[in-house]
């Protein structure tokens, strides 16, 4: 990358220490997604400098999310709005990218794609699904999409990133379906109750309370007590 910047001929060594999918996405990126990574410096001499890369400038510069010479900050959209689109387009573009690298891809470059599969495999499908649901492209359904943050908050651990983007997905959809008390909560950037709730560990009324909802009741702390007893057997 160091020598594309400064217009020096070179050709990519095989890493030793790091997966090669960066360098794949940098290259496939830049107009040069067959690129073939060399063993040794003997024969990266023999293969010759790759191709020169095709940068769009003006592309790079537009997505670049602060102007370096005034200072100003653009702001991005972290509602998730085009979850949807953008999933689709980066399947597309992993398709685009394997028929590039074709049948004899190098060693490198099979790793990478295996990378890529891997990462999306990761996914958790719940969190997947509350981001498809909360996308401008789909028509926000209440009781599917509190199901799937229900079932999402049930079975994850806590995340920070994570639960500020499941947060912001739905409170951007808030106002356009009947939710659950927990998709709510969860809205409202309390994910941490809306997890408990989820989990039996905190009752609804907990939730209702946190929203200012007329109907919350608060149960005396007596009716508590075999609930509590009962999670811990």
């Amino acid at each position: 990358m160091l020598a594309d910047a400064y217009g020096i001929p070179s050709r990519p060594l095989v890493p030793e220490a790091e997966h090669p999918l960066k360098y794949l996405d940098y290259y496939a990126g830049t107009g040069r997604p067959g690129v073939a990574f060399a063993r040794s410096v003997d024969e990266a001499i023999e293969l010759g400098p790759v191709a020169a890369a095709e940068a769009d400038i003006d592309a790079i510069a537009q997505a670049f999310p602060r102007d370096l010479w005034g200072g100003s900050a653009t702001s991005p959209d972290n509602s998730s709005a085009d979850y949807s689109e953008l999933r689709r387009e980066s399947w597309r573009a992993r398709e685009a990218l394997a028929l590039a690298v074709g049948r004899e891809a190098s060693d490198s470059a099979a790793q990478a794609l295996l990378r890529v599969d891997q990462l999306v495999a990761q996914q958790p499908d719940d969190l997947v699904r509350v981001l498809e649901l909360c996308s401008t492209s789909a028509v926000p359904g209440g009781a599917a999409l509190s199901a799937a943050v229900r079932a999402h908050l049930d079975g994850s651990e806590p995340h920070g990133e994570t639960d500020a983007r499941l947060s912001r997905a739905v409170r951007r959809v808030a106002g356009k379906a009947d939710l659950s008390v927990i998709a709510r909560v969860a809205a409202t950037g309390k994910v941490s109750l809306a997890r408990l709730i989820a989990r039996g560990e905190k009752i609804e009324d907990d939730g209702r309370a946190h929203l200012g909802d007329e109907e919350a009741v608060a149960p005396p702390k007596a009716s508590r007590l075999p609930r509590v007893l009962r999670r811990r057997g």
